[in-house]
């Protein structure tokens, strides 16, 4: 098989569209698309990047499903002052969709996430909560340090990520109370 041989997004998406199970498996789509064992990794690394470009949404258990199939709109997050959000949808035909400050999860200002449509009230628009960070926008953060007895903490400059960032006594590099800083992001609590 060459490299022209592999199947389109569109035959892809086309499987789990009909998918009466639900989300399915690498093996599962590639069977269903006759892929020759010889293509499978080259394959899982295009279901990978059509993942990353919001084609298809991977649930927990490694499955994979078209993102509207599961309620899902991709885009990319624009946190207000007030600490709430908006979804602006990569698809101009979806709404923009309201994310509430306690529904952000881990995403910050800029990351492309996966939201779930939680409600539609009626004039305004649809409601989500974030359920998956697609990719992050920020690995590195500037912020005033404050120190404690047992870990460090680093407040950020932007209005747009209200929560601080919390920073291992030994990973402090000296910072002294109230100096500016730029902190790289290591885990962002998934």
């Amino acid at each position: 098989m060459n490299l022209r041989s592999l199947p389109t997004s569109d035959q892809i998406r086309e499987v789990l569209d009909r998918s009466l199970r639900g989300p399915l498996k690498p093996k599962e789509i590639a069977r269903a698309l006759e892929i020759p064992s010889q293509d499978y990794r080259r394959f899982k690394g295009l279901l990978r990047n059509l993942e990353q470009n919001g084609q298809l949404y991977r649930s927990k258990g490694n499955r994979y499903a078209v993102p509207r199939k599961k309620n899902l709109t991709i885009g990319t997050l624009q946190v207000t002052r007030a600490g709430d959000a908006f979804l602006r949808p990569d698809s101009t035909s979806d709404r923009d969709v309201f994310v509430p400050s306690r529904n952000h999860e881990s995403a910050l200002d800029g990351d492309r996430v996966a939201v779930r449509i939680e409600s539609r009230p009626r004039g305004r628009s649809p409601v989500g909560r974030v359920v998956k960070v697609v990719e992050r926008s920020h690995l590195t953060i500037v912020g005033t340090f404050h120190a404690n007895r047992t870990f460090g903490f680093v407040k950020p400059l932007s209005r747009q990520i209200s929560r601080d960032i919390l920073v291992p006594q030994s990973k402090d590099a000296n910072a002294a109370e109230g100096d500016v800083v730029v902190v790289r992001i290591t885990e962002f609590g998934d």
